[in-house]
């Protein structure tokens, strides 16, 4: 394999052209940057010697990235990269982890001297010595406030003697009640009722039959306040009946075109397709076809490690065919 040496001042291998290996393609979204694709490739291909577009062009400038387009292989070359620290995170750059250190032996306790004799003597019995108890001397009784012949001298009058004095009270004389006047009259036997509610005889009932009407004996008309109110006139101009529409319902010669009015009105639009980018490690390294003859073809063709995605053209295809018809109706006129 030749050596890197050989490369040319644009980033160029020469005359070479480097092949991806296509069992280990990458597939990741357009990158926006030159940092990205980078990151892309680092990140899956460690120890690369720079990125090459279509294996030809060397991508080593931010405006590089502007070149790529969808479904562009980019092949990364093998080589040593010097010796990188490893990424470490914020958490372990500002918590770093130190070796423990061994904790050193306690020495061992050394027991007393001398040993005495075991007096069994605790904290408590020192603390809190126990005392005689010394005899109290009897307490006299105390002497009562009240001497003897204190009940002889006069008391004071209470609050209550002197707020509610007492009355006699003189006896009420009794009550004898007034002689009522007899009259003389005699007794009649008449209630307030029967003065107030006088008992009238009652009339007979008249009989409540219909009047008697007078007949007229003129003919008989037979004219309804109906008739009367709502007179019939003659039509003299009758309005023809409409003769309506024809049949629509009739058989078209058209071809059948099986669209209905859902994919007429909602028509399917191509979902559009996320710009992709294929990341290969390089497997080997070819001469560069010379310019001249199919120098063109050969500049358009794709890459042979990154075939063409048959599969969304084959979709975009189905999707144009079922709105075809959908299409050719909505322009027609009504």
């Amino acid at each position: 394999m030749p050596s890197n040496d050989s490369r040319g001042s644009d980033g160029s291998i020469g005359g070479q052209q480097l092949i991806g290996d296509a069992r280990q393609r990458i597939t990741v979204p357009m990158p926006r940057s030159l940092e990205d694709l980078n990151f892309a490739a680092s990140r899956h291909f460690r120890g690369h010697q720079g990125m090459y577009h279509e294996g030809r062009t060397k991508l080593h400038r931010p405006h590089h990235v502007g070149h790529i387009k969808d479904g562009d292989v980019i092949v990364v070359a093998r080589g040593q990269m010097p010796y990188q620290e490893p990424a470490i995170t914020t958490h372990q750059e500002h918590f770093i982890k130190h070796p423990l250190q061994a904790r050193a032996m306690p020495p061992p306790r050394q027991g007393p001297a001398e040993t005495g004799r075991f007096e069994g003597v605790s904290n408590y019995h020192t603390d809190y010595v126990k005392h005689p108890i010394q005899p109290r001397a009897p307490a006299a009784p105390a002497q009562s406030n009240w001497r003897v012949g204190r009940m002889a001298d006069p008391t004071g009058r209470t609050t209550y003697q002197n707020e509610f004095p007492w009355h006699d009270i003189k006896p009420a004389a009794p009550y004898r009640p007034t002689e009522m006047s007899r009259d003389s009259a005699p007794f009649e036997g008449a209630t307030s009722y029967n003065t107030d509610y006088i008992k009238h005889d009652i009339r007979p009932r008249t009989s409540n039959g219909p009047q008697r009407r007078e007949l007229n004996p003129g003919p008989f008309e037979g004219d309804t306040t109906y008739n009367l109110d709502f007179v019939r006139h003659p039509l003299n101009d009758r309005v023809q009946p409409n003769a309506g529409y024809g049949a629509t319902l009739k058989p078209d010669s058209a071809p059948f075109e099986g669209c209905t009015e859902y994919n007429r009105e909602y028509l399917q639009h191509p979902f559009e397709r996320r710009p992709m980018v294929h990341i290969e490690p390089e497997i080997r390294r070819e001469r560069r076809p010379k310019m001249g003859g199919n120098a063109g073809e050969a500049a358009l063709a794709p890459p042979r490690s990154a075939p063409l995605d048959r599969r969304a053209v084959g979709d975009t295809d189905r999707h144009q065919q079922a709105a075809a018809p959908c299409a050719r109706a909505a322009n027609e006129p009504p």
